[in-house]
């Protein structure tokens, strides 16, 4: 797990991973609601928004991370 917080690559993948969390968290509210009228799966819908939560609550946790620890970069 610290290998993540250390990782210099983690530095630019995390401001791509938030807008897609976000994407994909709209997409399963699309999906889940799909699946009410029996067009797609239900499981799959909240597969995706809790996969898609997990991504964005990573990506925020390493931006308050980095906000804590600004010389980080730097030595990366």
């Amino acid at each position: 797990m610290a290998f993540w917080f250390f990782c210099p690559l983690w530095i630019l993948v995390c401001f791509l991973a938030l807008p897609l969390a976000v994407v994909g968290l709209v997409r399963a509210c699309v999906e889940y609601r799909a699946s009410k009228s029996g067009r797609t799966s239900r499981p799959r819908a909240v597969v995706g928004a809790v996969l898609s939560l997990l991504g964005a609550t990573a990506s925020i946790t390493y931006m308050i991370f980095l906000a804590g620890h600004p010389d980080l970069p730097v030595q990366g």
